[in-house]
């Protein structure tokens, strides 16, 4: 089964680096996972969040129910 909407999933290791573990096409991104990220792991420039330096997302809109905003992957650079 693919999965075509859901978190980003991510894991810090021992030695600080950061491993993104998944990155569906459409995620939502919480207005808290933002103000609370550490800038090193979760970067903002205009519409385009990059996570990790590993995978990018494009704000897309905003879900008003869930208070969160509606992205779309364009690009994984994950090897």
């Amino acid at each position: 089964m693919t999965v075509l909407e859901g978190p980003v999933d991510f894991v810090q290791n021992e030695d600080g680096r950061v491993q993104v573990l998944s990155a569906p096409p459409l995620t939502r991104i919480s207005l808290e996972l933002i103000a609370e990220a550490d800038p090193a792991v979760l970067k903002i420039r205009g519409d385009l969040i990059t996570v990790a330096g590993q995978v990018v997302y494009r704000i897309t809109g905003w879900d008003d129910l869930g208070k969160a905003l509606l992205a779309k992957l364009v690009e994984d650079r994950r090897p």
